[in-house]
């Protein structure tokens, strides 16, 4: 590995950050660069890594030009730096991007409905919680009317959108692009509600505690799935109905996976 750095400069609107530097060293040699807060050090480094362009001058890694080839020098290097850096000003597209282009990778988006099936652990959402009441024989506590609409993707189906992206990165430009995944239609928490009292035999009459949505969330959430499905043919397999059924006989089987206080 041999870094060249040639007459550099680089200027933030009037300021200048870097000054006409130059300097080269090889493989098997510890570089030190030293200087005081201001001096063009990271400036420096980030121009070395691709992540700046340089106003003048060029750094050659190997011979490659970070300016004119730097998706191929971008190869041959890599930048720690002594803090976490911001990606506040990009897009999450330009963000994955940057590192799917940088490492060569296969990189995606997902953005899934929210996905449910035996196993969760998480009992503060409405599954599980709501599968665990009705099998513990107690009134589920919903904090609103009933009214509000969210898309549910089953586990298995959440798999399977996996896999489909997986299967389809690199192809026809899809690497750092993303993806939604879901129900293809909302359901209210009254339906799902009622669609787990059904499946655990009807005995249970859930406590609806509020009007509306609760402060802060939405009425209505749901993605559109036809990106991928146009792209690779998925589509969910698992009726709401019937994946509530299968959510709720996997409680049923694992006890062990339920609250200590439900039991």
């Amino acid at each position: 590995m041999k870094v060249q750095v040639q007459q550099l400069r680089k200027e933030f609107g009037k300021t200048v950050a870097v000054d006409n530097i130059s300097f080269a060293f090889d493989s098997g040699h510890i570089f030190g660069f030293v200087g005081p807060n201001g001096a063009g050090k990271t400036t420096t480094m980030r121009i070395i890594a691709t992540i700046e362009e340089p106003t003048d001058g060029d750094v050659l890694l190997n011979g490659v030009s970070v300016r004119e080839e730097p998706e191929l020098a971008r190869r041959v290097v890599g930048y720690v730096p002594d803090t976490l850096p911001s990606h506040a000003d990009i897009t999450v597209h330009e963000y994955l991007d940057f590192y799917a282009r940088a490492y060569g990778l296969p990189l995606a988006v997902t953005r899934f409905a929210n996905v449910y099936g035996g196993g969760d652990l998480n009992f503060s959402r409405l599954v599980p919680e709501t599968v665990v009441a009705v099998l513990d024989g107690r009134a589920p506590q919903i904090r609103s009317d009933g009214s509000p609409e969210r898309d549910f993707l089953h586990v298995d189906d959440a798999v399977a959108a996996y896999l489909a992206i997986a299967s389809a990165l690199g192809e026809n430009g899809t690497a750092g692009q993303a993806f939604n995944a879901g129900g293809d239609r909302p359901h209210s928490v009254r339906e799902v509600v009622e669609l787990i009292a059904a499946a655990g035999g009807g005995a249970v009459a859930p406590d609806y505690l509020g009007e509306g949505s609760p402060d802060g969330e939405i009425d209505r959430q749901f993605v559109d799935s036809s990106k991928l499905r146009d792209l690779t043919g998925w589509r969910p397999e698992v009726e709401l109905s019937d994946g509530l059924s299968r959510t709720l006989e996997w409680y049923r089987e694992h006890p062990e996976a339920r609250p200590r206080a439900a039991l």
